[in-house]
């Protein structure tokens, strides 16, 4: 049930418009009376419109792409055979498909029952003669049904319409998302035409029936052929910083790119040793180390990899980065000179990731780090240095996780960073902490943050943990540890828990938050 300033509002799963008439939110669950009956709410996400549009998760606004000449800003106009108008209090006109923005308002076609009638088409002016070779089309993407499903894009040659891509059964082919493969070879709901570059004024979108709804048409030059990026760790300095990405996409400032054609090389001093399904994949939103990254995929598994670094000999800290914009990361190992670093990469969901972390020994000159899944594995980065710079490693890694729970930049806009103050009275550690390294604490319940510079408070330590949970449920419980001292190899492993219905170690997950 969702309330608002105390009176009902809704009591279904959905998706609501909240009027700004209130200054407070209630979001509650009801049993109905029924005592074997579970109130559980899943998700709660409350968006500020025109920051985020529920159709992507949040921070995930593919950018405009700045060499777009479909702008009204560059002379472009925009005619549609229909549009909707003050429906539901808003209006869904042609020329928001030349604006600029890639999500939030859009182009809505006469749908409404009893007088909708297709054919259905918009026509983008360009105001004077462009040479073009890519048209972007982004669709409207609540769910697969909002998609077009058939439609033609043309340029205007002449007098005539030249079709330069014909789609048939569109939303069939966006299922296959579902497959691994395929959720690293699209983005969900964006199509992209390429064709021979072709002059023209004008392009045009027909939809055979009487439903169309369209955020932006990007209409581009010819792509340029590119060079696949080349870097070296020849006089990189003892921090090596890894991007993995596409040829095309940004490479953080001082990182080392990594591609699909990043083949090892003794001039390179890095690469690719044997990897193959090679997925580079770049969602065009967020940081240059989170927005792209590269996978491997088969939907029939396994597909495992191996990324070398030329290193003298040592021991050494690492640290990966595993996190896509749009999807969850399937589970997947690493492993460092043959040692296991991490035997369960795994997020929880989209715009997430999670860190690996490691400490090897080099002895044959080389680092040899391998990557290993059912179905799929994926690197967004990959920071080395000996062991005595932990701490340059941790700098490298935390902004990255930094980025991925912000998303985009413009998450930042219009906020400001309040920094959690340390307690009043702070757990000292014991005699066996000091000797052990690390504190062990917990807050009172999972929802509390834990900040990472933090000591943990009086009262915080823990001995043990205790859940309440009933038949089926899965119950989360968390604790954290306080490092008095750099930790190395560091492994959690679980018992069984005792009590009622006792719950052996293998049904136990653990997962690291942060």
């Amino acid at each position: 049930a969702l309330y608002i300033d105390g009176s009902f509002a809704a009591g279904t799963t959905g998706k609501f418009t909240i009027p700004d008439t209130g200054d407070r939110l209630f979001v509650g669950t009801n049993s109905k009376g029924e005592e074997s009956a579970e109130s559980i709410i899943d998700d709660f996400q409350l968006f500020s419109e025109p920051k985020f549009h529920p159709n992507f998760p949040a921070g995930m606004v593919p950018s405009h792409d700045p060499d777009d000449y479909a702008v009204s800003a560059l002379g472009a106009t925009a005619t549609a055979s229909t549009e909707i108008m003050n429906f539901k209090g808003r209006d869904y006109p042609a020329d928001v498909v030349i604006d600029g923005k890639v999500a939030g308002a859009y182009w809505a076609s006469d749908f409404i029952f009893g007088t909708a009638e297709g054919p259905q088409w918009l026509e983008i002016d360009l105001g004077e003669p462009r040479e073009i070779g890519r048209i972007y089309l982004y669709m409207v993407n609540t769910n697969v049904g909002t998609l077009l499903n058939d439609f033609t894009l043309s340029v205007r040659q002449g007098d005539e319409w030249v079709p330069v891509a014909e789609v048939s059964n569109y939303q069939e082919g966006v299922r296959s998302l579902e497959s691994l493969v395929g959720r690293y070879k699209q983005s969900y709901g964006v199509y992209h035409a390429e064709f021979e570059p072709m002059t023209t004024t004008a392009v045009r979108l027909d939809v055979p029936i009487s439903t169309a709804r369209v955020h932006e048409i990007e209409v581009l030059p010819p792509a340029t052929a590119t060079e696949p990026l080349v870097g070296t760790i020849r006089g990189a300095g003892p921090v090596l910083k890894f991007d993995f990405g596409t040829n095309t996409s940004a490479v953080a400032e001082g990182w080392l790119p990594v591609t699909e054609s990043s083949t090892y090389s003794e001039s390179a001093g890095y690469g690719w040793l044997d990897a193959e399904d090679l997925l580079p994949t770049d969602r065009r939103s967020g940081y240059p180390v989170t927005r792209d990254f590269v996978a491997a995929a088969r939907d029939d598994g396994p597909v495992s990899g191996t990324f070398a670094v030329d290193l003298p000999n040592g021991r050494y800290a690492l640290a990966a980065v595993s996190g896509d914009l749009a999807f969850a990361v399937e589970p997947f190992s690493i492993t460092a000179e043959g040692e296991t670093i991490a035997p369960r990469v795994i997020t929880a969901d989209s715009n997430d990731a999670v860190r690996s972390n490691g400490v090897v020994a080099v002895e044959d000159g080389r680092l040899d780090i391998g990557l290993a899944g059912e179905k799929a594995w994926l690197l967004n980065a990959l920071v080395v240095a000996p062991v005595e710079q932990l701490d340059e490693v941790e700098a490298a890694v935390v902004p990255v996780m930094d980025q991925f729970a912000i998303g985009s930049e413009d998450f930042l806009k219009g906020l400001n960073e309040v920094r959690p103050e340390a307690p009043a009275s702070v757990l000292q550690p014991t005699a066996t902490d000091r000797e052990r390294g690390y504190q062990v604490f917990a807050h009172e319940t999972y929802l509390e943050h834990i900040h990472r510079d933090v000591p943990p408070a009086q009262g915080e330590a823990i001995e043990g943990l205790t859940l309440f949970a009933t038949p089926g449920e899965r119950e989360p419980v968390t604790f954290a540890l306080h490092a008095l001292e750099p930790l190395h190899g560091v492994r959690v492993t679980p018992g069984a828990l005792t009590g009622p219905g006792n719950i052996p170690a293998e049904n136990i997950e653990v997962h690291l938050i942060h």
